[in-house]
């Protein structure tokens, strides 16, 4: 047992010796390695892309969330946006436990549904654009988003007070190791990192240690920036726009009243944030295994971004990748029914009214899509 921990030690940390007994160089861990299977979504094993050699894809979504008040997710949607760069055939899936598919605006083809998967094929003349629009299954997609929300209200004199509840749901483990280090090397090495990452460069992560290293596994999320609005009657009631996670908070709880009979609603935009910044900042004072930590909470950190940065999977690594996932809150489906007299509504009213509330909704989602 002790030798299987040591070579997994080892292989985590990637020593190699550097011409003397204490000194070694240590390969800190990937910030482009997936932490878990949580995203991009799964659902079938993708085919592997035919795609031009020297081509890439550029990966735009929007995932839009319609959640209850308690938090419960109802309906998830995705748009996405696939741009292949390149000239040549290709053939892939996209998974994801889909409940449904269209091409969306701007498609220059269009997305075929299989079982857990989405269907791309045809042949791309320098530039094409795949685009679809498509209903997830609520319950195995909100798994997988990265923020989870709250609505409370209760009655204070005349008016209500409205709480809201916001947490970042992103919390995996990642794999370092701890061992002694300079802290003049470690500095050093988090400056380079930091410029490297600003610009997008492959990211040199050898730094030097010395004596043994021992393996540890470090609990990282993915920051969020968080923008919303809490409304009432129409009328916006409160404003924030703030982080979630990584330096700061994992939750937060915002206070706002309204008037007495209006129902509150929320609508929240969440994006995975970098804060490459925060780099460029280690701990004052520290010692070098601390920096160490901080420089292996950084690089995981990124690689969870990464993940978050892509709610459906892209058919190749290559191009940039961006994800804005959007929540609402909505009333409870048999809200409408609610206070409609003794004897209940006649039959016909009642498949009038939910008639009229699918056509109504169709036309928010719409115009939900372009706020």
């Amino acid at each position: 047992m002790k030798a299987a921990v040591a070579l997994v030690c080892a292989a985590i940390a990637g020593i190699v010796a550097t011409g003397s007994a204490a000194a070694r160089l240590a390969l800190l861990p990937s910030p482009t390695e997936p932490l878990d299977a949580r995203v991009p979504l799964a659902g079938a094993t993708p085919t592997e892309p035919f795609l031009l050699p020297a081509g890439r894809v550029e990966n735009s979504e929007r995932v839009f969330a319609d959640v209850l008040d308690d938090g419960t997710v109802v309906r998830v949607r995705v748009t996405q946006r696939l741009t292949l760069v390149g000239t040549g055939d290709f053939s892939f899936l996209v998974p994801g436990p889909f409940r449904d598919v269209r091409a969306a605006a701007e498609s220059q083809g269009e997305p075929g549904l299989r079982r857990n998967a989405l269907v791309w094929q045809g042949f791309a003349t320098r530039r094409r654009v795949l685009a679809s629009d498509a209903e997830l299954v609520a319950q195995a997609a909100a798994r997988a988003l990265p923020l989870r929300l709250e609505l409370r209200s209760s009655r204070q004199g005349g008016r209500l007070l409205v709480v809201l509840r916001l947490r970042n749901t992103t919390a995996t483990q990642g794999l370092g190791f701890s061992a002694h280090a300079r802290a003049d090397d470690m500095r050093r090495a988090i400056t380079r990192i930091a410029h490297q990452a600003e610009r997008g460069a492959p990211i040199e992560r050898t730094v030097q240690v010395q004596g043994p290293a021992t393996g540890r596994r470090l609990t990282v999320e993915a920051p969020l920036r968080v923008r919303g609005v809490i409304r009432a009657g129409g009328r916006p009631l409160s404003h924030f726009d703030r982080i979630l996670g990584g330096p700061a908070p994992s939750a937060t709880t915002i206070r706002t009243t309204a008037a007495s009979g209006d129902r509150p609603e929320v609508v929240v935009t969440a994006e995975p944030a970098r804060l490459v910044s925060e780099l460029r900042r280690p701990p004052r004072g520290a010692t070098g295994q601390e920096l160490l930590l901080f420089a292996e909470r950084s690089l995981l950190q990124l690689a969870r971004v990464r993940q978050y940065e892509a709610f459906l999977a892209s058919p190749a690594p290559e191009g940039e990748t961006e994800t804005l996932y959007r929540f609402r809150t909505v009333p409870p489906p048999a809200a409408a029914l609610e206070g409609s007299g003794d004897d209940g509504p006649p039959v016909l009213y009642v498949v009038l009214l939910a008639a009229g509330a699918v056509i109504v909704s169709a036309a928010a989602v719409v115009a939900w899509a372009h706020l």
